[in-house]
């Protein structure tokens, strides 16, 4: 006959028995035997029962995917904490409290063990509910050159909401699914795009976002020049871009390549050329000049003679109203007079 907690009552029979004590703490068990005789003996022992920790938790679901889930042991200090977010016997996290991240929307059962200093071990188990959360991945133009606009799209349509901070300066600048944006000038920004589910969870991703710097595309020349066939040198001021190139009449025609090239317009006037560069990033700029190329004066003249020696001979130019008239009589070099006649 056992008595267990050595309170009077026999709570069991039998030479192997097992009872569950009601709590923890030091028990007296009282163990009386009789034997076929009727003779009667009794001995005690102290057995020591240990408390079993209190595994409840609480946790911060539903929440969404990829979203930091909090779990927190409802009392701490008990021994040692071993977490199982999906239920699969693996140990996930240590610790009373932790953070999860789950990676895809579904229900999961989240399971604390608790082992304490004895060696008692409690575990419970609690449902987490893990809701979607958006794409917020996005493709966009490349190469980007400057002072040109920058064509963005999100990857999966349909959301509740689509932010987009295009320099990541903490300012969203447009919504929508496919916005456009013109950056300040050349540099690697940071454009982050923010979406928001019907369901309340938000997503956020960032790309860097490099723009080109445009090739200078100025050039100069070696004029005005004078003569029929003049020709002219031009030459872009800028060298080592990967092409230049030349339209000599503006007429968007492509007459020439390279660095430095050769111009002869064919007729007096002042001639449009326009030079096109682009650079290693594959961007392009493009300026205009101009080049002017001047008829040759008309140096022909008229006089009276033959002449008598001694006497006056007239010498008149045959277009009037030049700019400077000089006249060498004797072909020696040296100019003699100057004036229209």
């Amino acid at each position: 006959e056992w008595d267990f907690e050595d309170d009077g009552f026999f709570d069991a029979t039998g030479e192997n028995v097992v009872h569950l004590f009601p709590g923890p703490g030091p028990w007296i068990v009282r163990l009386r035997v009789t034997d076929g005789d009727g003779c009667i003996g009794e001995s005690t022992d102290m057995v020591e029962i240990y408390p079993t920790p209190d595994a409840s938790f609480t946790h911060g679901g539903p929440a969404c995917a990829n979203d930091p889930v909090p779990f927190d042991a409802d009392f701490p200090g008990q021994g040692t904490y071993e977490w199982d977010f999906e239920d699969d016997g693996t140990v996930d996290a240590t610790g009373e409290s932790v953070r999860w991240f789950f990676d895809s929307a579904a229900t999961y059962t989240a399971r604390l063990t608790i082992t304490s200093p004895d060696g008692c071990v409690h575990s419970t188990t609690q449902f987490v509910d893990i809701i979607e959360s958006p794409d917020a991945s996005f493709i966009h133009d490349a190469p980007v050159c400057d002072q040109n606009l920058v064509s963005f799209a999100a990857n999966t349509p349909g959301y509740f909401l689509y932010e987009w901070d295009f320099e990541d300066d903490g300012f969203f600048d447009a919504v929508g699914e496919t916005p456009t944006h013109l950056y300040p000038g050349p540099s690697v920004w940071t454009c982050r795009l923010r979406v928001t589910h019907a369901n309340g969870c938000i997503s956020s991703t960032t790309q860097p976002i490099e723009i080109f710097a445009l090739p200078d595309s100025n050039f100069s020349d070696n004029g005005p020049r004078c003569g029929p066939f003049t020709t002219f040198t031009l030459t872009a001021d800028v060298p080592g871009a990967a092409l230049y190139e030349w339209d000599f009449f503006d007429d968007v025609s492509i007459d020439d390549n390279g660095e430095s090239v050769y111009f002869t317009p064919g007729s007096a006037g002042t001639h449009a050329v326009r030079l096109y560069v682009t650079s290693a990033d594959g961007c392009t700029s493009d300026s205009l000049g101009f080049v002017t190329h001047f008829d040759v004066p008309d140096g022909t003249f008229t006089h009276d003679g033959p002449g008598c020696v001694g006497m006056p001979v007239n010498f008149t130019a045959n277009t009037p109203a030049q700019r400077t008239y000089e006249w060498d009589f004797t072909s020696d070099g040296t100019w003699d007079d100057t004036g229209e006649a």
